[in-house]
């Protein structure tokens, strides 16, 4: 399924993106996602992590141990990020398949031209059985329709193709991804939260993000011997066999 072409403006602008967490919504949304990986990366144990794109506050989740084992790609190579950081794109990453334990997506396909590529990229530098953990918006949020209309189509981060965890699900899945939990989860204040308890199910129209954790399945395919070779419908007659010699040796005689 291809997507509808992106707006220029939207491309490339990562770095204003990384500036819109220090608004009010985007650091009560900081606070969520930082929580999430947090908790994730604890129940892991990852000798390379992989961060696809700078958000500015790395400092803020990753532990001294993880610092050791943990690298960001990025368009832009002039960060402030804790950890080293390799300036290269996102859907062509200067970094060898299979070498990743945990590879790290905070809103990496909102603002690239080809997010499938770019996923597709994730994939392939990940180790059988890693984690991928994804973070994205929610292009149905209330929140976010309603700051597109007001703040208009060049705001940051509303001009972002932003891409629904369905098709997220389905995208994954076609890559060999098996889901190990996902949820709607990020709220834009404290009173969304109080309203999430009396809209119960309604509440993903209210959220502005989703969380994904997923692990790369890789599966084997073990060949099975057709049963008709161990068969003794073409092992050779034994009398027929002899025959054969005895009358080969007769007219050599």
């Amino acid at each position: 399924m291809k997507l509808s072409p992106r707006p220029s403006h939207c491309i490339g602008c990562r770095g204003e993106f990384c500036n819109w967490y220090q608004t009010t919504v985007g650091q009560a949304i900081y606070q969520q996602e930082q929580a999430f990986l947090q908790k994730a990366l604890k129940q892991v144990h990852a000798w390379n992590i992989l961060q696809m794109g700078y958000v500015s506050w790395e400092d803020d989740f990753l532990t001294e141990e993880q610092k050791r084992h943990y690298v960001i790609v990025d368009r832009n190579r002039k960060t402030t990020a804790p950890v080293p950081v390799i300036q290269g794109a996102l859907d062509a990453l200067p970094v060898a398949s299979k070498s990743m334990d945990v590879v790290i997506m905070p809103h990496a396909l909102e603002f690239e031209p080809n997010p499938q590529q770019v996923l597709r990229e994730a994939k392939r530098v990940l180790r059988p059985e890693g984690k991928l953990l994804f973070l994205g918006f929610n292009p149905r949020g209330l929140y976010r329709l309603f700051h597109y209309r007001l703040c208009g189509r060049k705001s940051i981060p509303w001009c972002g193709h932003f891409i629904s965890q369905n098709r997220m699900h389905d995208w994954l899945s076609l890559l060999s991804f098996e889901f190990e939990s996902e949820s709607y989860s990020f709220l834009p204040s404290r009173k969304f939260r109080q309203i999430e308890t009396v809209v119960g199910k309604y509440t993903p129209s209210l959220t502005i993000g989703y969380s994904i954790t997923a692990i790369k399945r890789t599966y084997t395919v073990t060949p099975i011997t057709p049963s008709w070779v161990d068969s003794t419908l073409f092992t050779p007659d034994p009398i027929t066999d002899s025959v054969s010699r005895y009358s080969d040796d007769h007219k050599k005689s």
